[in-house]
């Protein structure tokens, strides 16, 4: 449930939010920010994209997926949210669409997955707290920190925003 007293808009990404998005990913994930030409290259390949808009039109976060079509499974490549407006359910709307996109595919994906440093506790409870199960840790993802694997297995329910 948004608990802003105003509804952020979500809109598809544009060539034109690329330095933004990147602006944004520094402030959320500092040395494991994307870089502008690799979030430009995502939006190239046509990975799907939301971003949300505050009330003058700023963004306050976005997100992206990325289909693995051979293994009918998605990767949530980056979920961000600036500082200020967490924990007000923008980052649950925000994977719901996600999710909503990778179920309108041909075929549909069956599960998502993410990475998520080991020691990002607020994040790693953040998708439990949506029903993502850990699956597996990667020693060493990050240059300084290992990746925890994190599964949903019914995009239906994360499409709807449910646990």
């Amino acid at each position: 449930m948004d608990r802003e007293p105003w509804h952020p808009e979500l809109r598809d990404a544009v060539f034109a939010d690329v330095l933004e998005l990147a602006r944004l990913d520094k402030i959320c994930f500092d040395q494991h920010a994307y870089s502008a030409n690799l979030i430009l290259r995502f939006l190239e390949l046509y990975l799907p994209c939301v971003v949300a808009e505050g009330p003058d039109g700023d963004i306050i976060g976005f997100a992206m997926v990325m289909p693995e079509l051979d293994e009918s499974t998605c990767a949530l490549v980056t979920l961000d949210v600036a500082p200020a407006r967490r924990r007000r359910g923008l980052g649950r709307r925000m994977v719901a669409w996600c999710s909503r996109a990778m179920l309108e595919m041909d075929p549909p994906m069956e599960l998502m997955w993410l990475t998520v440093a080991s020691r990002n506790q607020g994040a790693r409870e953040f998708y439990r707290r949506l029903g993502f199960k850990q699956a597996d840790t990667i020693k060493d993802y990050y240059k300084d920190d290992d990746a925890v694997v994190m599964v949903h297995l019914d995009m239906e329910r994360l499409a709807k925003g449910e646990p």
